[in-house]
């Protein structure tokens, strides 16, 4: 299995999930639900991952990777993509990672976790 392959897929895992919580053990929050802000940050969350969710999917989908000669995993895609979502923006995986971040953010009043 390629280290790039696996890379891509545990990278944004680490950056929404693992990070910010590790940060928040040394850093307590309060999270007044239902203010304001609160809707503000699920919603950019949620849309950051409505984002990233189909841009990693067009990228990563296996028929993206398999050819005959070539066994999966074994090299990059054999295709640019350049339909559907990376139409619009050039790189949304990252786009939907910040959004999620900023998200978080927003949601648990830690700005040491935009900066991870």
């Amino acid at each position: 299995m390629r280290f790039s392959y696996l890379f891509f897929h545990i990278r944004p895992v680490i950056m929404v999930v693992v990070a910010p919580w590790i940060i928040l053990l040394f850093a307590p929050f309060s999270m007044d639900a239902f203010q304001p802000q609160w809707y503000v940050a699920v919603l950019a969350f949620l849309a950051g991952l409505v984002i990233f969710l189909p841009a990693q999917w067009q990228i990563y989908k296996p028929e993206q990777w398999l050819k005959s000669e070539i066994k999966f995993l074994a090299a990059e895609p054999h295709e640019l993509v350049t339909n559907g979502i990376y139409h619009y923006i050039r790189n949304p995986q990252l786009v939907g990672i910040y959004l999620m971040l900023l998200g978080e953010v927003m949601l648990l009043q830690s700005w040491a976790l935009f900066f991870i």
